[in-house]
């Protein structure tokens, strides 16, 4: 049997996103489609998927490794995606923010039932996505979409949906009052946050000090940071990619709205509803990874 937990205390629904509180490639990638250009992409069930145990509950975040690993957090906790299938990754509780840094995990979520630990698990941190303690607002905050870069960490909590801002790790934090925004990435130097709201992206320069919305984006829902540069799904399901340099561009459709967008590399990871679709070709193809979501 698995650890559990034990911590100490130490809408865009019109979206079609209302996943994301429930529970853009690189420019290497120049020959990638122009709007209008592709059809939706076929989702064919891989040899090799995955069938998701009901166990999982609920994935909330998919999130790569820096050796390209692909990892869930789920209600059930952390469970890697690998050549053995599927496996779950050290202590119990309910992952609901997961992100990958350049020293380890952060996470946020709620303990495992009958844990002896506070309902709001506020930030943690690991070396391994598998021994966690907290870094701050334990009993204070769950962050439902977690992103970090250099010593900044971003965070959308799940009571109000106010955006935390912290420029030194996840030591102290400020709140941006205005904004309750669907999802938010930040570059990995941590010079720029981006987040998506109803009318459309905004972008901060001064740690979350202040947003303006970014000219010429397209409506976005989701958005993660990758290959240097921003990426973002679009309500219908749109994978459009924009440079550091604010191009937008499309990539591929999927045809249906996604819940959650990882990218590394040439690898592009997205969650739908009911299943979780990878490309390897940096968007040109897509085939089924795990199925059965949604138990």
């Amino acid at each position: 049997m698995r650890p559990r937990l034990r911590l100490s205390l130490s809408a865009f629904a019109a979206l079609g996103l209302s996943t994301l509180l429930a529970a853009c490639a690189s420019s290497a990638n120049s020959t990638a489609p122009t709007a209008g250009a592709f059809s939706p992409v076929a989702q064919p069930v891989a040899v090799a998927a995955v069938e998701a145990d009901p166990t999982w509950g609920h994935v909330h975040q998919v999130v790569y490794d820096l050796d390209e690993g692909l990892t869930l957090g789920t209600h059930g906790g952390v469970i890697r995606i690998g050549s053995a299938g599927a496996q779950f990754v050290g202590e119990v509780f309910d992952v609901m923010g997961l992100t990958r840094t350049a020293d380890g995990w952060l996470a946020s979520g709620h303990p495992s039932p009958g844990a002896d630990a506070l309902p709001d698990l506020g930030l943690l941190t690991s070396p391994d996505a598998a021994n966690w303690s907290t870094v701050s607002l334990g009993g204070e905050i769950d962050f439902h979409r977690l992103a970090a870069g250099g010593e900044v960490v971003a965070g959308i909590a799940a009571h109000d949906g106010l955006l935390h801002v912290s420029v030194d790790g996840g030591q102290t934090w400020s709140v941006d009052r205005d904004l309750r925004p669907a999802d938010v990435a930040v570059s990995g130097d941590g010079a720029t946050i981006v987040v998506t709201t109803k009318d459309g992206p905004m972008r901060s320069v001064d740690g979350g000090a202040s947003f303006t919305a970014i000219s010429g984006a397209p409506l976005i829902g989701i958005v993660t940071w990758a290959n240097e540069g921003f990426w973002g799904i679009t309500p219908e399901g749109v994978i459009v990619f924009g440079s550091t340099d604010g191009t937008w561009r499309e990539t591929r459709s999927l045809g249906e709205p996604a819940g959650g967008l990882a990218v590394r590399g040439d690898r592009i990871a997205v969650l739908m509803a009911d299943r979780i679709l990878e490309s390897k070709d940096g968007g040109d193809t897509f085939q089924t990874v795990v199925t059965g979501l949604g138990h």
